[in-house]
């Protein structure tokens, strides 16, 4: 971190190879047991509000998911961008206050899709 507590470019992509290395040996045990790999990615509050200019996590997943085999990747950016187009209150409504986890109505859009992904 520097001076004001942000991370600098060379942390962050000390983080990105341990996302990478880590989701590549997940692949490898899904491979060895014969199982299929999904990968589910959203936006924090944050990215809905100032977007993916410096990083981009919806390419970064994509990415990821086309080295390590994955079955399908599971992108919620278009589903909650939508609900922010829609509700004025879309922060409140989605995510816990001050908090990147969700509330219920988050939680039951992330379960639906993925409940309908995996019947289909």
């Amino acid at each position: 971190l520097d001076s004001n507590n942000r991370i600098n470019e060379t942390n962050f992509s000390i983080a990105l190879s341990i996302i990478e290395n880590n989701f590549q040996y997940i692949s490898n045990l899904a491979k060895e047991n014969n199982a299929e790999l999904y990968l589910i990615v959203f936006p924090w509050p944050e990215t809905l509000i100032y977007g993916q200019s410096k990083f981009n996590w919806e390419k970064f997943a994509g990415n990821l998911c086309g080295k390590n085999n994955c079955k399908e990747l599971i992108n919620f950016f278009e589903d909650f961008n939508k609900i922010k187009e829609k509700n004025k209150n879309w922060k409140n409504l989605i995510y816990i206050d001050d908090d990147v986890h969700f509330k219920k109505f988050g939680n039951e859009i992330i379960a639906s899709k993925i409940i309908d992904k995996l019947n289909n």
